[in-house]
């Protein structure tokens, strides 16, 4: 029942909002009216996150069994059920938030048993440039604009952007890609989280390419190609293809997978027969 009125009523915690503030914001009809149609809204929005909560319980069981942990699942199951773009949202900052929360911990997201390579030194340059100059920009806000309305503004602005900012420098260290499970787990941030079946590889071997691709992760021919700051050195080959899905897309077989480690040798090691032949059935 729930899972049938979601697609008619995901967009109502929207428009019910926007609906309720212009009411009250014109004027347009009598306070007590407008009181009325409030505690209406109200009635309606709550019903529609109360059945919004039961359908992401219901698909997050249903994503447990894949999913490789339960925040994961949890994360799919709120992008599942909400409108596209605030599901995605949710989820990222969420993700975000976790990651520094990991970092504060001196933790990195690798589960029991697994091994997490790195591949965030790639960007360690122009990510420690950038925090540089946003520090300085919110001194020279601070200092230069004479308005203390405007400042204050300014300066929250620029706060909200550097916690960001470091959530996501957070996430490229706490979120590496890792190998467990008869799984490689190519990820970038909170936007890029790939599963590859570690069945039948062929050969691992350290090969710089260059795409230059639009997009992190995209699929071309019969590769996979995940690329950090435009770039991967690590190429791994398939006896024969293998399933991955990337958002928004298709599930497709691929026999290649290019991506990017800040140390690929140790890749190599994770990936070698004598490796993978404990996780694999």
């Amino acid at each position: 029942m729930v899972q049938r009125l979601m697609p008619f009523l995901k967009w109502t915690a929207l428009l019910v909002v926007l609906a309720e503030v212009l009411l009250v914001w014109t004027g347009t009809v009598p306070l007590a009216d407008a009181v009325v149609v409030v505690v209406v809204v109200e009635g309606l929005l709550l019903a529609v996150v109360l059945l919004g909560a039961l359908r992401v319980r219901h698909v997050y069981r249903e994503q447990r069994a894949d999913a490789p942990d339960g925040f994961t699942a949890a994360t799919r199951a709120i992008e599942a059920v909400l409108p596209r773009p605030m599901g995605k949202l949710i989820a990222a900052e969420l993700a975000l938030q976790r990651a520094l929360l990991l970092l504060a911990l001196r933790r990195r997201d690798v589960p029991p048993g697994g091994a997490g390579v790195g591949y965030h030194r790639a960007l360690s340059g122009i990510l420690w440039a950038v925090l540089a100059v946003t520090l300085v920009e919110i001194a020279v806000v601070h200092l230069a604009v004479p308005w203390p309305t405007v400042r204050v503004v300014l300066l929250v602005l620029s706060v909200v952007g550097l916690w960001w900012f470091t959530a996501f420098f957070a996430s490229l260290v706490a979120y590496p890609t890792t190998v467990h499970d008869g799984r490689l787990r190519i990820r970038f941030s909170a936007t890029v989280d790939v599963a590859v079946p570690l069945t039948g590889v062929e050969s691992v071997r350290v090969d710089h390419r260059s795409r230059a691709q639009r997009r992190v992760a995209m699929f071309h021919d019969d590769a996979l190609h995940v690329e950090v700051f435009g770039s991967s050195n690590v190429t791994v080959r398939f006896t024969r293809p293998v399933p991955v899905s990337l958002p928004r897309e298709d599930e497709r077989l691929v026999s290649t997978v290019h991506l990017w480690a800040d140390e690929p040798e140790a890749l190599l090691r994770l990936l070698s027969p004598d490796a993978l032949r404990p996780d694999l059935p």
